[in-house]
Formats: C-alpha cells, sequence, structure tokens
C-alpha cells in the first residue's frame, strides 16, 4: 500500500501489457497505482510516470483531466526528454479542447526541451508538421523530419511511415494533387511487422486526404475501420475525430439523413469527452447538413457560434469553415452584397490556413457567382482563372466541373456572352465523372436559374458543397510510445 520502487516497477510493467493487448481502461487504473506507489526520492520516475498517466487519460476520453498536469509541468518537471513528452501531450490535449494555435505553442516547447533525443525531435517535428496552417511551413516541417531520421539513422517504421505521409500531405496541400502510391506505401511501412493500432498516424491522416481528393468510398471504409478500430481499444478520444469526418463524407456522397446522424453523435461524444474544439466542428458538420435540407435559420445560428468561437480562439481554420457557410447561406436567401462579403473573408481565411487544394474548402464556385450576383463581373473572371489553375494543378475533377460550371454563368451574364466559355450544363460532363453527387445537384440548380438574359438567381435549398473541409488531420497520440 506505500511507495515502493519494486511495486511501482512492477506496475509499469504491467501498463505496457495492458497498453500491448489494447486494454486502455486497466491501462489507465495502473498507470495511476504506479504514480503513486513512487518513491519521493525518485522525482524523473515520478514525473515519467504522470506524463504517460496523462497520456492514458487523454487516450481514454478523459481530455480534461489529461490537461491538468500543465499546471505542473513547467514549474515542477526539470527540462529534458520528460518535459517534452509531456508538451507533446499536451499539444494533442489543446487540439481537441482548445486551438490550433495552443496546440502549436505546446509543440514548440516540446521541440525546445527534446535536446539530442532523435527520435522525440523526430516526432515532435512531426507534429508540427501535422498542425501547420502555412503549407510551406508544413513541408519545411516534414523535410526536417526526414533529415532527422536519416541523420540519427532511426530504424523506426513508423517514424519513417510518419514522416512520408507528410510529405505526401504537404505537397497535397500546396495544390500538387495526391500521390496515391506514396500514401499507400506509407500505410503498407506503418503496419510493418505488427497489427495496426488506433493511434498510428498514417491511418488517421491517410482516410482525410482521400476525403479531400474525392476518394469518397474509400475515405469512408478507412474511417470506419479506424472508428472501430479506437472503440475496440477503448481509444475514446480518438472517436469524434472520425465521426466528424464520416459525416462529412457521407454529406458529400448525398447520405444526408446518415450525416445527420452522425453529426449529432459526433457532437455528443466531443461535449462527453470535454473536446471543445471537436464540438465546434460537430457544429460545421450540423450547420452543414442544415444547410443542404433546407433549415436556414438553424444552420444560420450554428454558423454564427463557429465565427463566435473561431474568432475568440484565432482559429483561421474554423473561421474557413464559418465564413464559407454564412456566405452560401447568405446567397442561397438572395443576399448577394452580404455573401459576397463573407466569400471574401473566406477567401482571405483560406489563404491564412494555407487552403491551397479546392478539394479541401470548397465554396470557389459559390464565391464567383456571389461575385456575379453583386455585380463585380472583373474579379469574377480573376476568381475563376485562379480556381481553374488550382483544380488543373491538383487534377481535382470536381473542382474542374465547378468551374465549368461558373464558366457557364459567366457566360449567361449580360454582356459576356462568347466570351466565357461553356453553359452551365457542359459542367455535368467533366473528363471523368464527377464523385461528388452534391457538385452534380449543384450544376443542375444552376442551369436552372440562369437564363442568357438574366443574372444567375439563387434557388433556396440548394444544395451546398459541403461544409468546408472538417478539422484537419490530428497530430501525434501515443507521443511517449
Amino acid at each position: 500500500p506505500d511507495p515502493d520502487a519494486q511495486v511501482a516497477a512492477a506496475l509499469d510493467e504491467a501498463v505496457a501489457s495492458a497498453v500491448a493487448r489494447g486494454a486502455a481502461g486497466t491501462a489507465t487504473d495502473l498507470a495511476r497505482l504506479a504514480v503513486e506507489r513512487t518513491e519521493d526520492d525518485r522525482p524523473h520516475d515520478g514525473w515519467k510516470r504522470r506524463v504517460r498517466l496523462a497520456e492514458l487519460l487523454h487516450v481514454a476520453g478523459a481530455t480534461t483531466e489529461a490537461g491538468e498536469v500543465r499546471e505542473r509541468l513547467a514549474e515542477d518537471c526539470p527540462p529534458g526528454p520528460v518535459r517534452a513528452h509531456g508538451w507533446l501531450i499536451l499539444t494533442e490535449v489543446a487540439y481537441q479542447t482548445s486551438s490550433v494555435q495552443r496546440a502549436l505553442a505546446f509543440a514548440a516547447l516540446a521541440l525546445a526541451d527534446a535536446g539530442d533525443d532523435g527520435a522525440l525531435r523526430v516526432r515532435t517535428l512531426l507534429s508540427l508538421a501535422t498542425l501547420s496552417a502555412d503549407a510551406h511551413d508544413r513541408a519545411d516541417y516534414a523535410r526536417r523530419a526526414q533529415y532527422g531520421l536519416d541523420e540519427a539513422a532511426l530504424d523506426d517504421p513508423e517514424l519513417r511511415a510518419w514522416a512520408l505521409c507528410e510529405q505526401v500531405s504537404a505537397r497535397f496541400h500546396l495544390g500538387n494533387g495526391l500521390d496515391r502510391p506514396e500514401l499507400d506505401h506509407a500505410l503498407a511501412l506503418e503496419r510493418t511487422g505488427r497489427a495496426w493500432r488506433s493511434n498510428d498516424q498514417v491511418a488517421a491522416i491517410r482516410p482525410v486526404l482521400l476525403k479531400w481528393s474525392d476518394h469518397l468510398d474509400e475515405a469512408y471504409d478507412a474511417l470506419v475501420e479506424l472508428q472501430a478500430k479506437a472503440v475496440e481499444e477503448g481509444n475514446e478520444g480518438l472517436v469524434p475525430y472520425a465521426l466528424g469526418h464520416l459525416s462529412g463524407v457521407a454529406l458529400r456522397l448525398g447520405r444526408t439523413d446518415e450525416a445527420a446522424a452522425l453529426a449529432a453523435e459526433h457532437l455528443a461524444h466531443a461535449e462527453s469527452d470535454g473536446q471543445e474544439s471537436q464540438r465546434i466542428q460537430a457544429l460545421v458538420n450540423t450547420a452543414s447538413v442544415d444547410a443542404h435540407c433546407g433549415r436556414l435559420d438553424a444552420a444560420l445560428a450554428a454558423s454564427r457560434q463557429v465565427l463566435a468561437w473561431a474568432e475568440a480562439e484565432q482559429d483561421s481554420w474554423l473561421e474557413m469553415s464559418a465564413a464559407g457557410l454564412l456566405g452560401f447561406l447568405a446567397l442561397t436567401r438572395q443576399e448577394a452584397a452580404p455573401a459576397r462579403l463573407w466569400f471574401d473573408r473566406w477567401w482571405v481565411a483560406c489563404q491564412a490556413a494555407g487552403v491551397r487544394d479546392p478539394g479541401i474548402s470548397r465554396f470557389h464556385g459559390d464565391h464567383i457567382e456571389a461575385l456575379l450576383a453583386d455585380g463585380a463581373f472583373d474579379t469574377a473572371q480573376e476568381r475563376l482563372l485562379d480556381f481553374e489553375q488550382r483544380a488543373d494543378q491538383a487534377g481535382r475533377v470536381s473542382a474542374q466541373a465547378v468551374a465549368r460550371r461558373c464558366r457557364g454563368l459567366i457566360a449567361a451574364t449580360p454582356g459576356d456572352h462568347g466570351r466565357a466559355g461553356a453553359p452551365p450544363h457542359e459542367a455535368l460532363t467533366p473528363p471523368e465523372p464527377a464523385p461528388n453527387p452534391l457538385g452534380r445537384g449543384q450544376t443542375g440548380a444552376a442551369e436552372a436559374r440562369t437564363p442568357p438574359t438574366a443574372r444567375p438567381q439563387r434557388a433556396a435549398g440548394r444544395p451546398p458543397p459541403d461544409a468546408p473541409c472538417g478539422r484537419r488531420p490530428r497530430p501525434a497520440r501515443r507521443l511517449g510510445a
């Protein structure tokens, strides 16, 4: 019953065994006992065990309790790898409960404390790459992580797989399309010689990249698999993340009832686990479904909540989501000037968030339509040229279809006949079938409301492009492994 070094060491072994078999609840209980049994004259061992307990609490969904370690970490824990592990755990906690900016601040502290620990530095750099809003910063962190792996000659398939995945992700965010062979190779490398776990990085990041690049069925299957694995392992902290992206994929596939149910489940899990940022993302998903179904007042209320949170936390990613939704709602109500203002704000937030690939946040067509409705023809043309360039560079077929629709809208605008290109109906036959049923619905709606003698008008209840994007892929969990 009293502190004892041998008892604490035996409990450490028991924790490792429980983690290995996926018994998260048992591992957490044993880790708590190990902290209690640590002798006072072994402060280093005590901090290692406190940090491990915080990590297990977060994995088990007790995110708020896990974050309480922050109160003592800066004051009492000496600098070095143990404290760096603690900062990395708080990086993940902040990502779920607060803002990306706070998560980045903790990751920077972890990098400063990592010292000469090569594996820890690489893991921290990869966390920074995952969190970074700027695509160029993301690419730089991924490059530095790869250099660290090679310099230290680290034979760690999981870290190498994560580094490869981040390089693929960086190129994608820079608008160069998705390298499927490299992404699939990263997944295979991550699972080399062992059974995969819900905390695996590539397993969590890959479905989001598939979602954004229009591989919707594969993204859906991968997210269902990820959620099932998290439930099986008691990894409750990951469940809201999977549910949030599942709702977005279901909506993009046109399965609105399923998307609504998943958004509600996402919200319930986020609230239960104290994951505030996931709760806000659940409101994004709820607003997206409501907008699609014509429940405009409900969508407006949820979007305003998201915007207020994003402004308070200075979160450019969620500001982008909220501004896009508010612009879409204004355009649906045929309020051209407010719609243009919201979409202009969405555009600025896209730039701040480093969003280059047009598959991530899909309001380009609506922005152009709002500009036309407000009489800003030259700006609409400029935005369209930029959008077409992005769509072609990424090879994003769904975006190319929307761009063709916009060409048709411009062609139907008085004074622009004959110089804008294809009419709206030609967007229904892109180079290959558009994988987004909502996108095809948008094109049909645009065609229906663009007579050659009138400016484009908005049809109430028109399907939105799915809400912008979903939360970006999560940073490292299992950081102390």
